[in-house]
């Protein structure tokens, strides 16, 4: 190989061959028209020439030498930095810069030798960024953090983490919290910071916040998911939704017949005893009331939730069903009571809607309480020994529900009995109340009828009550209203040590509206109406002779008309 001349200097082959290797490999190495060329010998002295035409080409830079031979002068641009290279003509404050290395902007890196210009330094990625000038790498956001733009020059450009997602380091894109979790807070930084959704609620994709099961589903589990997105969730590029099993787009369970779900439900609520429902009921107030002559009564569900349960005789609970079932005998009933009453149409003491159980001739049994009765036999027991403010509020409130009613329906309240057979008019005269008293005259609570045929389960009448505690304010108002007393009541009184001068009175016919139910202690026993049940005692001195007509049905097709003619006597 022939050797290189360069200004009267003979290189040797070896440099001869290194410049050839040079030439070859480096794109602008040779002249091009308007492009800086090289120089090969005295770099420092041919750039600062009048007219400077040498110099390094884009992606190398000057080294001057010694060390380096002329031809090993250009070097590829190091990393963190991009070399534009030189151009002809005068700079402003210097006419060239032969050693033109300038670096990656912050934001920006190189970690590869050869840039030539500003656009060859990359931008720091989503999930990094870089502070400084000439950097070859890019520090990834702190876990917690993230950043969804390239370029990011600092920890600042790295935000918190938002509430519903996690943020491990170095996150370009906040990861969502699976269908089934959640989580409230903002920069968590792992899927194990997305907590499982509470019961009575579902979460979607990146919720925040569990929303609560929609009317007429419960969720009595934790995880249940939704399909969806929560609002503001950042969905990955390949989200897919889910698919759901229960109601409203949501994991949460179906509600079941006989019950409710209202919003957020963790469990069904059973219905009220004497109503029903036939599933996906939203609120109490979907239990549809059970029609006259049907029941509507089921045992009580131990997993449900209970709105108002009665009691059955042997002690067991009922609450709502799954659908009416209709009764053998309600709809013309004797009113036990009362012997001399032998048999109703309307206003039977059986005959009334909402039902959990079949009304049984001589069953003693308490038809199922209204809202209403319930709050009324409240406000009663608040007459009892209070202060004189819950006393006189109690009876002030009374008044005003009483007063909301019809004539009927506050009648109807005004004589329900509690499991002593005691209605309010009892309660009245054994607190010694006599404003009470007034109230239940005003509303057809305390009429003649009412205070000589109601008798509790002992048998006793309001005044008998009233007579045996020597309550005289309420005795003497019952008496001066139009109560009396019969010979056996005398009896009876005196039995238990009470001598009183009122004259004995003939008894008094059955009223056609009083107690809506009868009373247990005047039932005659089963065998006398065809083994139908009975819940309580035998009467203890009174002889009854009458008879009586009982309709039942058992289908709709067939119709038996039973004639029973009773005559009893007790022991």
């Amino acid at each position: 190989m022939a050797a290189v001349r360069s200004r009267g200097h003979v290189l040797p082959p070896r440099a001869s061959a290194i410049l050839l290797v040079l030439a070859a490999q480096l794109p602008g190495l040779r002249a091009q028209p308007g492009q800086a060329v090289p120089c090969v010998d005295d770099c420092l002295a041919e750039a600062l020439a009048e007219d400077p035409t040498k110099g390094c080409p884009p992606g190398t830079y000057w080294l001057p030498y010694p060390p380096n031979l002329p031809v090993d002068s250009c070097q590829l641009c190091p990393p963190g930095s991009y070399c534009p290279g030189v151009p002809y003509g005068n700079f402003t404050d210097y006419p060239v810069n032969l050693n033109r290395r300038i670096l990656c902007p912050a934001g920006r890196f190189k970690n590869i030798t050869g840039a030539a210009t500003l656009e060859d330094c990359d931008f720091c990625p989503p999930g990094f960024f870089n502070s400084e000038a000439g950097s070859t790498l890019c520090v990834g956001c702190p876990a917690g953090t993230y950043s969804i733009t390239s370029g990011s020059s600092n920890t600042g450009d790295c935000s918190l983490c938002p509430a519903g997602h996690f943020c491990p380091a170095a996150t370009g894109h906040p990861v969502p919290c699976a269908p089934g979790t959640f989580v409230s807070f903002a920069g968590m930084t792992s899927d194990t910071d997305c907590s499982n959704c509470t019961v009575g609620h579902y979460c979607q994709l990146g919720t925040v916040h569990p929303m609560e099961c929609p009317p007429g589903s419960y969720g009595n589990t934790t995880g249940l998911a939704g399909n969806g997105s929560y609002p503001g969730t950042f969905l990955p590029a390949d989200w897919v939704d889910i698919t759901v099993s229960g109601v409203g787009d949501t994991d949460c369970a179906a509600c079941p017949s006989a019950a409710f779900c209202v919003t957020g439900s963790t469990r069904p609520t059973q219905c009220p005893a004497g109503t029903f429902s036939t599933g996906l009921a939203k609120e109490e107030a979907d239990c549809e009331v059970c029609p006259v002559g049907f029941k509507c009564g089921q045992t009580v569900v131990t997993d449900f939730m209970q709105s108002a349960v009665s009691r059955e005789p042997d002690g067991s609970s009922t609450a709502g069903s799954d659908g009416p079932e209709a009764c053998p005998e309600d709809n013309t009933t004797i009113h036990f009571s009362f012997p001399n009453y032998t048999g109703c149409v309307e206003n039977c003491p059986y005959h009334f809607e909402r039902q959990s159980y079949c009304h049984v001739a001589g069953d003693g049994r308490v038809p199922d309480r209204t809202a209403t009765a319930a709050r009324v036999e409240q406000l009663i027991d608040l007459r009892g020994p209070r202060g004189d403010a819950v006393r006189s509020q109690a009876l002030a409130d009374l008044g005003m529900i009483l007063g909301n009613l019809t004539a009927e329906e506050a009648a109807g309240n005004l004589t329900m009995i509690d499991h002593n057979g005691r209605g309010p008019l009892h309660k009245a005269a054994m607190l010694d109340d006599v404003p009470l008293l007034d109230v239940l005259l005003q509303f057809g609570g305390a009429d003649p009828a009412t205070m000589d045929g109601a008798r509790d389960a002992d048998g006793f009448t309001a005044l008998m009550q009233a007579l045996l505690l020597n309550n005289t304010d309420a005795s003497d108002w019952l008496v001066a209203n139009g109560a009396t007393v019969t010979q056996a009541d005398l009896d009876l009184l005196a039995m238990r040590g009470v001598e009183s001068s009122l004259p004995a009175a003939a008894a008094s016919a059955a009223p056609a509206y009083l107690g809506r139910s009868s009373f247990p202690w005047t039932g005659p026993s089963a065998a006398d109406f065809g083994g139908l049940p009975v819940s309580s005692p035998m009467p203890t001195t009174t002889l009854y002779v009458f008879s009586t007509t009982t309709t039942m049905t058992h289908s709709s097709t067939t119709t038996q008309t039973v004639t029973v003619t009773s005559t009893f006597t007790t022991t």
